[in-house]
């Protein structure tokens, strides 16, 4: 997932630290976490859901609620409940991720089984899949989306996807 603001920061390292060797490495939440506690990494933008373990110095950048994206046919309502997303097949990113994080431990306080039906590693995929027809993808707000796709709060979603 990019993040503009994260983009902005790491473009201009060049010129607000002349001399700097940056090496940006992506992956799940899951590896980021490892690298920074085996040292790999001596920083990390990364996605969790609750609250990061105590070794990591963090600072939070978004704090966010989940939201079912999804085609207006399939009558959601403005503030669907997760039992009502799960009536469709749910579309979300894989486990190591800190917004699958956020929605399995939300339907866990529900009692609800965290069901994913089509995983995929990136956010535009999902929101594809959801374009097509292919379920709900259960995402946070600040995720760019067409037109055609009607996006609402999960009331019921109390585990926030947060970035630090």
């Amino acid at each position: 997932m990019h993040h503009p603001g994260f983009l902005d920061v790491v473009a201009g390292l060049g010129t607000t630290h002349p001399g700097i060797t940056l090496r940006v490495s992506e992956g799940s939440a899951t590896e980021l976490q490892r690298g920074i506690r085996d040292r790999s990494l001596d920083i990390a933008l990364t996605g969790y859901a609750g609250a990061l373990p105590p070794e990591f110095a963090n600072q939070l950048v978004t704090d966010e609620q989940l939201h079912a994206f999804a085609l207006s046919d399939l009558g959601l309502g403005a503030r669907p409940r997760l039992a009502d997303v799960q009536r469709h097949p749910v579309l979300s990113l894989p486990l190591g991720s800190g917004i699958r994080a956020a929605y399995d431990q939300s339907c866990a306080k529900l009692g609800l089984d965290p069901r994913v039906d089509i995983e995929a590693s990136s956010p535009l995929t999902l929101l594809g899949l959801a374009e097509r027809g292919g379920g709900i993808a259960v995402l946070p707000r600040t995720i760019e989306t067409a037109g055609s796709l009607v996006v609402a709060p999960i009331r019921d979603a109390t585990v926030h996807a947060k970035l630090g």
